[in-house]
């Protein structure tokens, strides 16, 4: 449904239940709607309507349930309006520009709700209503600007009753004579990320399911938190101050425990040797922290486990190739480390035939790339839809109405920056194999993988030909070959790889022209630069000589005569003329490779240019006018000094 709210909802006089979510209504809320005398139940949650909240809503006292949440509505709000229905237990106001005003003594003891979602109402105070509510199940008080203390009233608040609190994205910084153990005995999810939280973490009750303290300035957290918990399935203590070792009990979970994110803190000390075979984990992420040791091989006991992150330590250990009998296993991080020793050849079933990104960078393995590992990543193979389909872990109550989500986190250097991708979509592939010590060629195995996104080799050792055949990574949009020992030409193939975006193969050893057309038509100098070629700068005669200068080769004798014929009456010596003529093709290296291409068509069949050939350089003789003359002696035709 489209278009604003048809007035003649109104005349339902009858109705009871309305449900109008999740459309692309728009403008305002039609203040008619007070004449559903009888109505109960009204949601017109996630639309694009704008404007007021009727201040006619005041009549509809038959309802129970109003959802407005996920609209663009404005202006201010009496909260009391409220509390002058009799039966209503049910509100969400969440994701609006509302601002809701509340009295400090509201007489909130008239109506007892169940259901309060009042994110992003510009409340600055917990309020005062809440103190007499005894049959909560949901309070949301997340993206407001509550500031100082929860206060001590606060965990009196629905005792009994409460599952779900979220205080997320405010500006609290403590907790006001908190309890050792959170008092709500039926409480299921509790966040209170995104907040200035100091001093050390309360321990949620055992019942809890999800306990979310990402992005605080926590410094202590008491290793009971963890191993007295038997309903945890989430956990969420990143980007903290957090400095303690890792409790032992942490992989002794069984089944319940399914999101362990503890990044970006300064735990110290090893990663627990000991993980249940029970184990239902599906993430663990340990980045950024001061962790070292080994990968503990027990880890092979979560096989359930879909991304697993220990990147950004001090983790000395060779290659975990035991990691690979995980079936389900989509994203692996090692970067940043002191990983180390040669990949070799994959065992029977440890092929990590599910990985989508694998990143291996800044570590210092080496020998030749594991070519064969390639055959076997058959998700790199698959070329995805263009729709987002994003990787999520799903986390589904099993006694309450409240679902959940965990987006997968990675930072990967695309581009040549470092770039956090908070939402990793399924059909995101990535290799990283970055400023490691690998050697030798790239493998020709990689052509299989065509539904690859991101390939990173450089800064290596890496030598020999670039296989023409990464013209088949079709969906390539990013590849990185810089900073190795490379040599021969650019693949022409490689022009047809229209999705594209970033190519840079300098400092190589790399010769020949580069090809133009298509995507690398809009690729800078600085992916060609700093190529050192071994060959003789210069050879001097008709004969057409590939010269290495820089990261450009061009057909330099035969050019640079033309252009020496050209301006030899300017009163400069050929040798100034022609080291001109060679800096201003390396500043313009698609003027260099259409000049370069009509040399070799000239020269088909031939060995040596004549001067009779010469004719024929059209392009090569008319260029020169798109030249931009740098030197600090400008170049002038004798006929045109006459005439000054």
């Amino acid at each position: 449904m489209e278009g604003t709210i048809p007035s003649s909802f109104s005349e339902l006089r009858s109705i009871e239940v309305l449900d109008l979510g999740g459309n692309n209504l728009e403008g305002t809320i039609p203040s008619s709607f007070s004449e559903l005398k009888n109505i109960k139940v009204l949601k017109l949650r996630e639309n694009n309507l704008e404007g007021t909240i009727p201040s006619s809503f005041s009549e509809l006292k038959s309802i129970e349930y109003l959802d407005l949440g996920g609209n663009n509505l404005s202006g201010m709000l009496e909260f009391d309006m409220f509390l002058t229905f009799k039966s209503f237990t049910l509100l969400d106001l969440r994701s609006n520009n509302l601002t809701l005003l509340t009295k400090a003594n509201s007489n909130g003891t008239l109506h007892q709700f169940e259901s309060l979602n009042l994110g992003s109402c510009n409340l600055r105070k917990f309020p005062d209503f809440l103190r007499n509510q005894n049959k909560l199940l949901l309070l949301d008080l997340s993206h407001n600007n509550l500031e100082g203390l929860i206060p001590k009233w606060f965990y009196n608040v629905s005792i009994e009753s409460l599952e779900f609190i979220s205080l997320s994205d405010n500006f609290l910084v403590g907790f006001e004579q908190s309890p050792m153990v959170l008092p709500w005995s039926k409480l299921s999810s509790l966040d209170l990320g995104n907040n200035s939280l100091q001093g050390s973490l309360p321990i949620p009750p055992p019942s809890t399911r999800i306990y979310r303290v990402q992005r605080n300035f926590i410094r202590e957290m008491s290793p009971l938190l963890i191993c007295n918990q038997s309903s945890l399935e989430v956990l969420d203590l990143s980007y903290n101050n957090l400095s303690d070792m890792l409790p032992p009990c942490l992989g002794n979970f069984s089944s319940p425990l399914l999101v362990l994110q503890l990044r970006s803190n300064n735990f110290h000390g090893t990663i627990p040797k000991t993980w249940s075979k029970e184990s239902g984990l599906k993430m663990i992420d340990l980045t950024e922290n001061q962790l070292q040791g080994q990968v503990p091989r027990s880890m092979a006991n979560c096989t359930m486990l879909e991304y697993l992150n220990v990147g950004n330590n001090q983790i000395n250990d060779l290659f975990p190739f035991w990691l690979g009998t995980l079936s389900r296993l989509k994203v692996l991080v090692l970067r940043s480390n002191a990983f180390h020793g040669a990949i070799t050849s994959p065992q029977t079933n440890y092929t990590f035939f599910e990985l989508h990104i694998i990143d291996l960078s800044q570590n210092s393995f080496s020998r030749n790339l594991p070519a064969k590992y390639f055959l076997h990543w058959n998700a790199m193979k698959v070329v995805g839809a263009n729709q987002l389909i994003y990787m999520v872990l799903h986390i589904t109550s099993k006694d309450g109405p409240f679902d959940g989500t965990v987006l997968c986190t990675v930072t990967v250097t695309n581009k040549g920056i470092n770039l956090k991708y908070d939402k990793t979509q399924y059909v995101f592939t990535v290799i990283d194999f970055s400023s490691n010590k690998f050697e030798g060629e790239i493998p020709e195995f990689l052509r299989t993988l065509k539904g690859l996104h991101l390939l990173n080799l450089s800064n290596n050792a890496l030598t020999g030909y670039i296989p023409p055949t990464l013209g088949n990574l079709t969906n390539i949009k990013s590849m990185d070959l810089s900073k190795n020992k490379l040599f021969g030409e650019i693949p022409p193939q490689l022009t047809q790889l229209f999705s594209l975006e970033y190519f840079n193969v300098s400092n190589n050893c790399l010769t020949g022209p580069i090809p133009y057309g298509n995507q690398f038509d809009t690729f800078p100098n600085s992916s060609f630069g700093d190529n050192q070629s071994s060959e003789s700068p210069f050879e001097f005669g008709w004969k057409v000589v590939a010269i290495g200068y820089g990261c450009r080769f061009v057909i330099g004798i035969v050019i640079g005569q033309i252009v020496i014929d050209i301006y030899i009456g300017a009163g400069e010596s050929s040798a100034t003329t022609l080291e001109w003529a060679m800096a201003e093709l390396i500043r313009n290296p698609r003027v260099m490779a259409k000049a370069q291409a009509e040399v070799r068509q000239v020269l088909i069949g031939k060995k040596k240019l004549e001067g009779k050939d010469m004719q024929q350089l059209d392009f090569v003789k008319y260029d020169h006018r798109n030249f931009k003359i740098t030197s600090s002696c400008s170049f002038t035709n004798k006929k045109s000094q006459g005439k000054m």
